[in-house]
Order: structure tokens, then C-alpha cells, then sequence
């Protein structure tokens, strides 16, 4: 009787913790998805410092946790520091969450040129959720990079079809594979119909200005990338491209504005380097060439993925 009864009393007791352990874990979860939906907002609307100090503030209690690792990777990419981006992704990649395994994938391909790492992850992502459009185009331009232009050409136009949403990103992948395939004239329409979606990212006024030089038509070349330094000024890329052009046309000071500016923008960007120390070899200024041209070559050293 006695022992029935003790034991009556400790299963109500251990009732009881695990009811408040429940209750406990029941109101970090809302706690959580509370911070998630804040911090998304804040990140959506372009109030990152904002968002990342919600975070901050998780760090007690969601130590390691998937979801906050993968909004600090976002809030990182966005910040343009995509090493730490994609160790926070890495980290976070324990959920399985296909947008956590597309960003990963993104990263390898665009910042670290792991083909292998990335084709792994975005083959995963492409196949279910929400990220698997983008996953799927994604995949289709790094066929593109390796090479495979059939393979990508048939993998965006799939990402197209199934209603991707992005078409302005689409088009400006099968405009790369009309370059390619020495098409200029087809990439032109396809990187105009991009621009015309979303006004155009960086990426795809560059790759307007180069389709241009492939048919020789200099003044387009460099009218695009004027446009695309008007509307992106911060852009490293269109800076160096742009520097490089007035720099070939003679137009020296200009084009040293450019370059400088890129360096400015990015100060580990070997490619400026190299080309300002171009620049100041043609003009004979030998203590500068040799200066830009040491520290293009520490940089590469230190980044030698840093195109």
C-alpha cells in the first residue's frame, strides 16, 4: 500500500515537470516564432541593424538553433560578408531546410567556385519547397559556368516553365548561354528583356556591356555600363569594367577615378589593382605601378577567388 502510494506521488510529480517543461518549451517556441517573424520583417524591409540585434538577443536561448543560424547567414550575405554568410549556413544546414541548402549552394558557386559543394546541396534544394525554383535556375547557371550549355539551357527553361519567380534573373542566365554559344545578337534581346523586368541587376548591365563588345559596338559597351554605374554606384564590378574601357579609349583620368573607386569600395580587389597598375604603367609612373601592382598580388594571395 505504502509503496503504491509512493509511487502514485512520484508519477505525479513527474507529471508535473514534465507539464512544466512543456509549458516552458511551449512559450520559447512562440518566443521564437515571434523573433523569426520580426526579424524577417526587419530584413524584408531593409532594417537589418534592427533585425540583427533581435538576434543578439537570442543568443542565450537559441544557442546553434537552425532558423536563427540561417536569418544571421541572410543578414551577413546582405552585408556583403559572404564568408561568414555561408559558415552561418553551414551551420544551420542540420534542419534540412531547402532554402537553408540553396543558400549554401548559392555561395559555394557565386563566392567560393566549389562546383562539387554546390551542385550537392542545390540538387537537394531543387527537388521540394519554396526555394526549389531558384534552386533549379541556380543549378542551371553553374551547368552554364562548367560548361554545360545544353544541360543548362534545358534546366532554367524547366525553372521557367514551372512558374520560377524570378523570369528577369531566367532571362539573364539564357542571355550568358547565347554568349556562350556566340550568339551576342540573341543575349542582347535576352538581357534587354531582363533589364526591362526589374530595371536590371548589376550583374546583367555587365553582361549587356559585354555581349556589346563581342559585336564590336563600343559606344553601346560602354553606354551600358555608364547606366549601370548611374543606377549601381557601389558596385565594384561595373567601377573596375568601366575604369578599364576609359582606360583602352586613353581617357586616363577617368578611368584611374573608376579603378580607385573600386578599391575604395572593396580594398582587397586584386582586379583593380592589377588595373590601375596598368593604367600607371602606360603613364610612366613607375613608383605607383610597382605599389599597385605588390598589393594586387598580396591580395590575390590572400583571396585567390576574389573576381
Amino acid at each position: 500500500m505504502e509503496n503504491s502510494f509512493a509511487i502514485a506521488v512520484l508519477l505525479i510529480i513527474i507529471a508535473a515537470l514534465l507539464f512544466v517543461r512543456y509549458l516552458r518549451l511551449a512559450g520559447l517556441l512562440r518566443k521564437k516564432h515571434a523573433i523569426l517573424k520580426q526579424v524577417s520583417s526587419g530584413i524584408k524591409n531593409g532594417a537589418l541593424s534592427e533585425a540583427e540585434d533581435l538576434l543578439d538577443g537570442t543568443k542565450k536561448e537559441f544557442k546553434n538553433d537552425p532558423a536563427i543560424n540561417y536569418l544571421y547567414g541572410y543578414i551577413r550575405y546582405s552585408q556583403n560578408r559572404p564568408a561568414e554568410a555561408l559558415a552561418l549556413f553551414l551551420a544551420a544546414e542540420r534542419s534540412r531546410d531547402p532554402r537553408v541548402l540553396y543558400s549554401s549552394g548559392y555561395l559555394y558557386f557565386h563566392n567560393e567556385e566549389d562546383p562539387g559543394e554546390s551542385m550537392k546541396r542545390l540538387v537537394k534544394a531543387s527537388g521540394r519547397g519554396a526555394a526549389a525554383l531558384r534552386a533549379g535556375y541556380t543549378l542551371g547557371l553553374l551547368n552554364y559556368v562548367m560548361g554545360n550549355t545544353k544541360s543548362a539551357e534545358r534546366i532554367i527553361l524547366r525553372a521557367l516553365a514551372a512558374g520560377a519567380d524570378n523570369e528577369a534573373e531566367i532571362d539573364n542566365a539564357l542571355g550568358l548561354i547565347s554568349l556562350r554559344e556566340n550568339d551576342p545578337g540573341g543575349a542582347i534581346l535576352r538581357f534587354k528583356a531582363s533589364i526591362r523586368q526589374n530595371n536590371g541587376v548589376p550583374d546583367t548591365y555587365l553582361n549587356l556591356a559585354e555581349a556589346h563588345a563581342a559585336k564590336h559596338e563600343r559606344a553601346e559597351e560602354l553606354a551600358m555600363l555608364e547606366r549601370a554605374e548611374r543606377l549601381h554606384p557601389g558596385n565594384k564590378h561595373i567601377r573596375l569594367k568601366l575604369g578599364e574601357i576609359l582606360a583602352a579609349n586613353g581617357k586616363i583620368e577617368e578611368a584611374l577615378v573608376h579603378l580607385t573607386a573600386a578599391i575604395e569600395l572593396d580594398p582587397g580587389f586584386s582586379l583593380a589593382y592589377f588595373s590601375r597598375a596598368g593604367v600607371y604603367k602606360k603613364t610612366r609612373e613607375a613608383d605607383k605601378y610597382r605599389i599597385d601592382y605588390e598589393k594586387a598580388l598580396a591580395c590575390r594571395r590572400r583571396n585567390p577567388h576574389d573576381f
